[in-house]
């Protein structure tokens, strides 16, 4: 959930052709954003 682990999924995703990996990659971000919002609550 910090920043620097959204840049990494970012630059992995522009790195990447790859279409399972654009779901896992848009899957984790999702859950990434739960997690945060539930943490700042």
């Amino acid at each position: 959930m910090s920043i620097n682990n959204l840049e990494i999924k970012i630059s992995n995703y522009f790195n990447s052709k790859s279409a399972t990996h654009l779901k896992s990659l848009t899957t984790n971000i999702a859950i990434d954003r739960i997690l945060f919002k539930n943490y700042k609550s």
